[in-house]
């Protein structure tokens, strides 16, 4: 980032998102770390965020928090080609100048080659999980191998919320077999529930939240409940019981 806003003569930065949350949130988070240089958000769409299953208000309120904190969004605009000396050239015909570009474009593409392709959705190449998060029954010894996060499919949005919680299952599920085969016992596993579509975007010094049962909501609270001062980092070392830089862990102490 340093590198890309050293020069003051090219203040401009773009970035170039096709669809999802990534580009939205950068936009935003460097327009509150540099507020002021020129933050330009390109999309290739009609609306923000426009292949998450949410609702319009959502993405509109989103868009309304960007362009409040000062970052010019392009909808509807490609980037048809990026040139030496950081320049773009447009689908609408325009040019800009840039000290720098993130693209946060393409398909999934996880690193699942490597499993035997019985385990894996032939179209997407996600593990195929059962609701204990066990590989399918399929694959050899599939009770013995769980798969957690963006790599499975599984309902619902890619969010670090659901991938930190399939750990806390997974690692739940992982004792409980070595208890049950240790003692003779069938075991019982713990089942992670299918996941509606929910999100909380963090933009500059706000955020848009979105529950299936709490509606929406959007503004200062929702980004210090969610994201603190430091974008979840501290409430994630504290659910993985982790001190680092500061955040107390979470130490749990059961009575017998």
């Amino acid at each position: 980032m340093e590198v890309c806003f050293s020069n003051p003569q090219t203040a401009k930065f773009g970035a170039n998102i096709c669809k999802g949350a990534v580009g939205t949130e950068f936009a935003g988070e460097l327009k509150l770390t540099h507020p002021g240089k020129q933050i330009t958000l390109i999309h290739s769409h009609s609306t923000l965020l426009s292949s998450e299953p949410l609702p319009e208000e959502f993405k509109t309120k989103a868009l309304e928090f960007l362009e409040e904190s000062g970052v010019e969004v392009l909808l509807n605009t490609r980037v048809n080609a990026e040139v030496e000396g950081g320049e773009l050239l447009l689908s609408t015909g325009a040019t800009i100048k840039t000290s720098g570009v993130i693209w946060c474009v393409g398909r999934q593409h996880p690193s699942t080659g490597f499993l035997p392709t019985s385990a894996l959705d032939k179209d997407t190449g996600l593990v195929r999980i059962s609701a204990s998060l066990n590989f399918p029954h399929e694959v050899p010894n599939h009770m013995a191998h769980f798969a957690i996060g963006d790599i499975v499919q599984w309902s619902g949005i890619k969010r670090c919320g659901t991938a930190l919680l399939m750990g806390c299952f997974a690692a739940t599920n992982l004792l409980l077999s070595i208890v049950a085969a240790e003692n003779g016992e069938e075991v019982k596993l713990a089942e992670f529930p299918e996941m509606a579509p929910m999100l909380v975007l963090a933009l500059g010094e706000k955020a848009v939240m979105y529950h299936p049962t709490y509606g929406l909501t959007h503004g200062v609270e929702p980004l210090v409940q969610s994201f603190g001062d430091d974008l979840g980092l501290s409430l994630c070392w504290r659910c993985l019981n982790i001190n680092a830089d500061g955040a107390e862990p979470k130490v749990v102490v059961e009575e017998q």
